[in-house]
């Protein structure tokens, strides 16, 4: 079966990535054919050797559903008859015949299972002891390899133009793994269909986190993971207890394609280019929904979403994807779980009970409050300093309330997004440093954001407050934050100034001719995975670019690490002191 899977990734890749002949193309789909049978033969004498027999279907339903509904469609297919109507609904969807959607069939399913293959292949490493830690720097990792490998066939790059090289893929991938928005191509222009494609897989699963994905699994196939597996898996998605693992990701997969779905369907109502053809004006809102939501920045402009800087359903659709995105499932959960608890109508539903493990909350907890009025606070302030300090400079040709949604928007999205609907290179010195300040705070935790985290931020202001009236504790809404939460705050912010001073000074080094703001600017937009740029990423040399990767790699990978260490260790108590001694700081 894993040369199964093997060739199966060689003829689809084949088929979709390079330019063959007919009859190549016609062998390539026999031999889909034929893998796909072998999958399902596979999964049908599973039965047979595994005993109970009841257990192999228990524990592979998922595959057995995959199987039954791809048969169907098949057997379905049978009897439609190609009339006008269909016909041209095959052409709208660029299928062009009843042959052709079956042999579609027929690679969705070879895909279906190559991914399937590769989510057991993660589960197994969490079997084999490696900790999740170390699992998610490595699938990240893999993932961006993936990526690149997929964004050098020949298909992907528009036919015409330069094909993409491999620093450009290894950098776009990297920036769409790590949802960070940097780019050295333009996503529009340079990138056919299948190449926005792969780049909406890659930050969405880099947003998500392929851990997601791999306890979903789990679920599927009814398989239990261990429980030190468990224990820090729900460190790392914020879950209560160990129990609610599962329960967690579940609620985090069905929130994000719920939230997505909408946002689709707003964007399509308000979308700048009405009479773009069918399949073009639902790829722009899928695209767009899909990387505001996991604060990717990727857009299908060169100059990102400028031309909606004056549509307030567009942008207010945009900055609600994005503030939603950087809020973080564990926040946005208990939102619901609040609100549920307010209106007695949904409290006995089943799914909300079952959601929530029956623990439907009369308060928010301290977590999702700061979330939120750190967030609020961010939004209101960052708009009003980014309008007093363009309101004399770039804003002042423009009208008064499109003064205040670019903002807005400007304010949301430069915490984590990187979207811009003002040119950021004509900005002011000031302006750019108040943008940076907000991309260091960046979004909530586990969230798809980067940066050190509006928690942590908000934990040094309360820390400090505590220093300052002489308290021995810190405080919030009438909760003792426990001591290592806050040594991990300290410890967060102390990490990202040596990473964004290491940044900074090595590209410094590499980019002699390019002014030091604009250095500092996409060093710190690299590390905090936001995206803005004041256009010299293209520009950059080789080791240039390789430095941001980097810096991309460890802003998306470094604070989610750092958490599931720091949280594991909290059980690892001294048993000694020493005696204490004054020293005078500061």
């Amino acid at each position: 079966m894993l040369g199964v899977g093997l060739l199966a990734l060689v003829s689809l890749t084949l088929e979709y990535g390079f330019y063959l002949g007919d009859a190549d193309q016609a062998w390539l789909q026999r031999l889909d054919l034929v893998l796909a049978g072998c999958f399902g033969l596979d999964l049908i004498a599973s039965v047979f050797w595994t005993k109970p027999r009841a257990e192999a279907v228990r524990q592979r339903w998922f595959e057995w559903t995959l199987l039954v509904l791809f048969l169907v469609s098949l057997g379905l297919l049978r009897w439609v008859s190609p009339s006008g109507g269909f016909q041209q609904f095959l052409e709208t969807l660029r299928i062009g015949s009843l042959t052709k959607l079956y042999l579609f069939l027929v690679q969705a399913y070879l895909l279906a299972n190559l991914v399937l293959s590769f989510l057991r292949a993660q589960q197994r490493l969490l079997d084999f002891g490696i900790r999740p830690a170390g699992v998610l720097v490595l699938t990240f990792g893999l993932l961006i390899l993936a990526g690149t490998l997929l964004l050098l066939l020949p298909k992907v790059s528009v036919a015409g133009k330069t094909p993409i090289g491999l620093l450009d893929a290894f950098f776009t991938a990297t920036s769409a793994v790590c949802v960070t928005g940097l780019t050295v191509r333009d996503t529009g222009n340079d990138f056919s269909t299948l190449g926005q494609m792969i780049l909406i897989a890659l930050f969405q699963m880099g947003g998500l986190g392929i851990m997601t994905f791999v306890v979903l699994l789990s679920v599927f196939s009814r398989q239990s993971l261990s429980l030190p597996n468990l224990v820090a898996l729900r460190e790392m998605v914020s879950a209560r207890a160990v129990v609610d693992v599962k329960r967690q990701i579940v609620s985090i997969l069905v929130l994000t394609f719920f939230v997505e779905a909408a946002g689709v369907v707003l964007l399509r109502l308000f979308m700048p280019m009405p009479d773009a053809p069918f399949l073009q004006r639902w790829k722009w809102c899928v695209f767009h929904s899909i990387s505001a939501f996991c604060n990717a920045g990727f857009g299908l402009a060169p100059d990102s979403l400028t031309v909606l800087r004056g549509n307030w359903g567009a942008c207010l659709t945009l900055m609600g994807l994005i503030v939603l995105g950087g809020l973080g499932f564990p926040v946005l959960r208990e939102v619901v779980a609040f609100r549920v608890s307010t209106l007695p109508a949904f409290r006995e539903w089943r799914f909300f009970r079952e959601w929530h493990a029956g623990r439907i909350s009369s308060r928010l907890n301290a977590q999702a409050k700061l979330s939120l009025l750190t967030t609020l606070a961010l939004v209101v302030v960052g708009a009003l300093g980014f309008w007093m300090l363009e309101t004399s400079h770039w804003l002042l040709a423009t009208r008064p309330l499109e003064q205040v949604l670019a903002a807005l928007f400007q304010s949301v999205t430069s915490r984590t997004a990187g979207f811009n609907t003002v040119p950021i290179d004509q900005l002011q010195d000031a302006t750019l440093i108040w943008l940076m300040l907000l991309m260091v705070i960046g979004a909530c935790p586990v969230s798809t954001g980067g940066g050190i985290k509006t928690v942590t931020f908000a934990v040094l202001i309360l820390s400090v407050r505590s220093l300052l009236k002489g308290w021995d504790r810190v405080e919030a809404f009438g909760r003792r934050l426990p001591r290592r939460v806050v040594f991990a705050a300290i410890s967060v912010f102390i990490l990202y100034v040596m990473a964004a001073t290491a940044v900074i000074l090595a590209l410094t080094i590499t980019e002699p001719d390019v002014p030091l703001r604009d250095l500092a600017f996409e060093s710190i937009s690299a590390l905090s995975t936001v995206g803005l740029s004041t256009g010299i990423t293209a520009k950059l040399s080789v080791a240039g670019k390789l430095i941001l990767c980097v810096a991309m790699f460890a802003g998306r990978v470094g604070p989610l690490s750092l958490v599931v260490i720091v949280l594991q260790s909290r059980a690892r108590g001294m048993n000694y002191d020493y005696p204490e001694e004054e020293i005078v700081v500061g």
